[in-house]
């Protein structure tokens, strides 16, 4: 059995692919990184350095959607783990990248703490459903 989910339609995607579109060639994409603007801007990208943006062209995303890859694979240490793109079931990631946590307690939102990501690690690793971990160098700082 094959399980499979659209959550958009086709119209709907072509739509989202428009609007993606406006906003590269127009709006842009900050780039914090000198190189990567350098590569954008031999590649067809309007780029300004003093403010680290980058607008790119339909026809450079047009040109990398036909040249990347159709599937991949995402490896890890162990390679019984590594995990195909498209991959054949549902997978589910936690990415760690939880900057809010939803306190049902005091029924507020609030910055996430240590103890959070802890906590959702271990929910996470008692689901058979869990794909892979991504996990995020984070320094520990104060909040202002």
């Amino acid at each position: 059995m094959k399980t499979q989910c659209q959550f958009l339609s086709e119209d709907e995607q072509s739509k989202v692919h428009k609007k993606s579109i406006k906003i590269l060639e127009e709006i842009g994409v900050k780039f914090l990184s000198a190189k990567a603007l350098k590569v954008l801007e031999k590649n067809g990208a309007k780029v300004d350095y003093s403010e680290k943006l980058a607008k790119i062209p339909r026809e450079m995303v047009d040109q990398a959607l036909k040249t990347a890859p159709k599937s991949f694979v995402l490896g890890a240490r162990n390679p019984e783990f590594d995990v195909p793109y498209p991959a054949p079931y549902t997978g589910y990631v936690l990415d760690c990248g939880g900057v809010f946590t939803f306190d049902y307690k005091k029924g507020q939102r609030r910055y996430s703490t240590l103890k959070d990501c802890e906590d959702a690690l271990r929910v996470f690793e008692e689901m058979s459903l869990g794909s892979y971990i991504w996990p995020h160098s984070v320094p520990d700082m104060e909040i202002t």
